[in-house]
């Protein structure tokens, strides 16, 4: 019977080490599937992470280029204000 690609054949050792070995392997195995499935959380995690600071960030970009306008514009009209008055005063 032709064996499927990275399966172990245990058929040619004595039956009750035979049997030791298949549950250990069988435990192996649990382990791996829980690694990878560990492995797999943490990266969706991770990419849920990694979306949610982008979106904060880009929020708080947009926020601070706002209020950096807003202020901008109030500093312009601050020094047209003291231009107008420091000519009126000169005249």
């Amino acid at each position: 019977m032709p064996r499927a690609r990275g399966c172990v054949s245990l058929s040619h050792l004595h039956p009750r080490i035979r049997e030791r070995e298949i549950r250990r392997f069988g435990r192996r195995r649990q382990q791996a599937s829980r690694v990878r499935e560990m492995a797999l959380t943490n990266l969706v995690l991770g990419a849920a992470v990694l979306a949610a600071a982008a979106l904060l960030f880009a929020t708080d970009i947009r926020k601070s280029g706002a209020m950096f306008r807003r202020n901008a514009r109030k500093i312009w009209a601050w020094l047209d204000e003291e231009m107008k008055s420091a000519s009126a005063v000169s005249r």
